[in-house]
């Protein structure tokens, strides 16, 4: 048994345990479609970079970035589901060359939605100039992979 620690630690939280399970899981999805993914340890906007392979194993061109998010329970609107965006993220991904794709894990019921950065509401983009704005909304359609 170790010995009791006093003072101020950094302690891992359900947001670190439900944030790594998110990652796996979506791992899991490209490994075994026969490809591969690369975390991104110090991200700015952006979590796994999967890498493809044709039919015959050689490399394709090009690779799109995940952003994940997880939570407890996503919030919903009729079939959708809500997310807040840092704003910086969103104005990034609409840069990108290809598109980004965002997935929300929601982890009690170990499901992943997702949807393309170029889907999301072209309000935001509108908003996001000019303003100070930090967050931008997204829904992500209730269809569960």
């Amino acid at each position: 048994m170790a010995a009791k620690i006093f003072g101020p630690r950094k302690r891992r939280t359900r947001q670190h345990v439900i944030a790594d399970q998110s990652v796996n899981h979506v791992e899991r999805y490209i490994i075994d479609a026969g490809h591969t993914a690369q975390r991104v340890e110090k991200h700015y906007g952006y979590d796994l970079l999967p890498f493809t392979y044709d039919e015959e194993g050689y490399s394709e061109p090009d690779f799109l970035s995940l952003q994940l998010k997880a939570a407890e329970s996503l919030p919903t609107r009729g079939l959708a589901y809500n997310c807040d965006v840092d704003i910086r993220d969103y104005n990034l991904w609409m840069q990108e060359r290809m598109p980004v794709i965002l997935i929300l894990f929601d982890a009690p019921k170990d499901g992943l939605f997702g949807l393309l950065s170029r889907r999301i509401s072209r309000k935001n983009r509108a908003a996001g100039q000019g303003r100070a704005r930090k967050r931008c909304a997204c829904v992500c359609p209730g269809t569960r992979w």
